[in-house]
């Protein structure tokens, strides 16, 4: 018995809290008896988002060789988004009434087509406490009002409009919705709200002399990822919560929400319980408006602020635009340009939360006063007119590292790019370790294949690929695209352009790992061959018609191929054989 074997049991079920249900399945279900009995004994959680479909069919294929799993599944997350047609494979193998102890669900993108699998058994799932729609386009009020709300604690979805019974539900997100101060009568005991948008009704609510019949006295914490609506009526919607305790808002575009005496008194008088308020407030403004919206950013910044509830804020100004903020800055998001000039505050630690960065490399050489500490996501971009100049280099390296820490750096975007200097990617390689994505041009791409130490790290790190963001290259001969697979066997994930069919089959032979793949602007010819051949690949797929603006009068489309792939290969089917006899132990 290996030291692995001797541990007890107790510290592997702890252990695979943090793994998804199908890497124990397919790791530990046939190394031996021990193990294929314990994780049948376990909460499974699974999800599915970013899965080769090759491996989605085993695992399925495991569960109903072996029905007494399904009970001890608790989280169930699906998604339609780079996995196209999941939902509906999965639901239709399975129903969700066969999921008697599932706790949590998660459906990404949803179509119409999984609605009518989803709808008829939700009511009988009631131990469900977490329930979350992400990513939709239209709003399923079917699926909502079906929701059994007896144990429901956590819920995301577009809207509760359909919602019209008393519920138990204690966090809430929506996507968007308008101001409405009946939104609290069916959640009395909401105590945590995240609105990603607020938009205006088509009449203005009514806000003198209103009463207040269904108070969120529960609710804590209110996060409004963009506020549409006017100051008084946020006022009406402030008395419904008299013990909010965080405030985070963001208002782009909305003049009436910079007016800090105004805020002043609504904390004082309706928010007493306020403890933490963050906000982002901005105008697009040139000229006598942006002088009058400065003079309003510098009330935000006198002695009263600070003295009484010690926040900092700080403003910055752009070419067209002027944004004020408190410290740290709440958005994970953030653009710096080369005419971004920051007021006030030079806290080391103001950006931290901020993960996608959007960088101009000419911001870097004079904006000494700025750090990103915490970068996941970064795109590189130039101002420069003319593309013929667009040439990332090294003295763009060197200020780039002043400006942001590239230790935690999982993507990079240098599209913008028609020339890039290898020693400045070798450079990004060797200062983030994390690195997995890249965006770049492809013939920029190409220019990088005769270097050793960059192809060892495009084989090492890169799993996510985008060579067709901006600029459409195609791959000019299939050669090419033979070199292509050898320079990253390890893509998970990759968005390309074609100009033939055996450039396609090639990709889907040859990368091995390869579970999400997009082809953008599509040739007739290579499409209507992939429609004969994909049974043969064990694909599911999206195809998608994008109208293109044109100067004439004749419509034109570009047409996209989303396909959600994996190889079966020997390793599968023997695994599958192995599972097979484990049964009849």
């Amino acid at each position: 018995m290996t030291s692995f074997e001797s541990l007890p049991n107790e510290i592997f079920v702890e252990v695979f809290e943090y793994l998804n249900g199908f890497e124990i399945f397919l790791a530990f279900d046939w190394l031996n008896i021990r193990f294929y009995h314990l994780i049948r004994t376990i909460p499974i959680c699974l999800n599915f988002q970013h899965v080769q479909k090759n491996i989605f069919d085993r695992f399925c294929t495991i569960i109903q060789s072996n029905p007494s799993i399904k009970h001890h599944i608790h989280s169930l997350t699906l998604s339609n988004k780079i996995t196209c047609g999941q939902i509906d494979l999965f639901f239709s193998r399975f129903a969700l009434n066969e999921f008697p102890h599932l706790r949590s669900l998660t459906i990404v993108q949803v179509e119409q087509q999984n609605i009518d699998k989803i709808q008829p058994f939700l009511p009988s799932i009631s131990s469900l406490q977490t329930f979350r729609m992400i990513e939709l386009v239209n709003e399923p009020n079917e699926i909502i009002s079906n929701l059994p709300l007896t144990n429901l604690r956590r819920l995301a979805v577009p809207s509760i409009k359909s919602i019209k019974t008393k519920s138990t539900i204690t966090h809430l997100t929506l996507s968007g919705c308008t101001l409405d101060y009946q939104l609290f009568e069916y959640i009395p005991l909401l105590r945590y709200l995240h609105v990603e948008s607020i938009y205006r009704a088509p009449t203005l609510l009514e806000t003198k002399n209103h009463s207040i019949v269904y108070p969120a006295v529960c609710l804590k914490h209110l996060s409004i990822d963009n506020y549409e609506c006017l100051f008084d009526e946020f006022e009406v919607f402030a008395k419904l919560m008299p013990n909010l305790q965080r405030l985070a808002i963001s208002a782009l575009d909305n003049l009436c929400m910079i007016d800090a005496q105004r805020w002043q008194r609504v904390i004082q008088s309706l928010l007493p319980c306020l403890q933490h308020f963050q906000f982002i407030f901005g105008l697009y403004c040139k000229g006598e408006v942006r002088k009058h919206v400065i003079e309003k950013f510098q009330q935000f910044q006198n002695h009263i602020w600070y003295k009484n509830h010690q926040w900092n804020i700080e403003y910055v100004l752009d070419t067209n635009a002027a944004v004020i903020y408190t410290i740290p800055y709440i958005s994970n998001t953030y653009r710096l340009t080369r005419s971004t000039v920051k007021y006030s505050s030079n806290d080391f630690n103001e950006f931290d939360n901020v993960t996608d960065l959007t960088l101009s490399c000419e911001a870097t050489v004079n904006n000494c006063s700025y750090f990103f500490s915490n970068i996941r996501s970064l795109t590189l971009e130039s101002l420069i007119v003319n593309s013929d100049q667009h040439i990332l280099d090294f003295t763009h390296m060197k200020s780039l590292q002043t400006t942001v820490s590239l230790y935690h750096l999982t993507h990079l975007d240098i599209s913008f790019y028609s020339s890039v200097e290898p020693t400045v990617l070798l450079e990004i390689f060797t200062k983030a370790p994390h690195l997995s994505s890249l965006t770049i041009d492809l013939y920029v791409l190409w220019t990088f294949f005769d270097d050793e130490s960059l192809c060892y790290y495009f084989r090492r790190m890169i799993r996510r690929l985008n060579i067709s963001k901006i600029t459409h290259h195609s791959f000019r001969i299939c050669h090419d695209v033979e070199r292509f697979c050898r320079i990253f066997p390890n893509l998970q994930r990759l968005t390309c352009t074609i100009n033939h069919s055996d450039q396609l089959s090639l990709l889907l032979n040859r990368l091995k790992y390869l579970f999400s793949l997009k082809i953008v602007v599509i040739p007739l010819e290579s499409l209507n061959w992939f429609k004969d051949e994909a049974i043969k690949f064990n694909v599911m797929y999206r195809i998608t018609h994008i109208e293109v603006i044109t100067d004439g009068p004749m419509e034109m489309f570009s047409t996209d191929l989303y396909i959600w792939t994996g190889r079966t290969d020997d390793d599968t089917n023997e695994r599958i054989a192995h599972h097979s006899s484990m049964n009849h132990i």
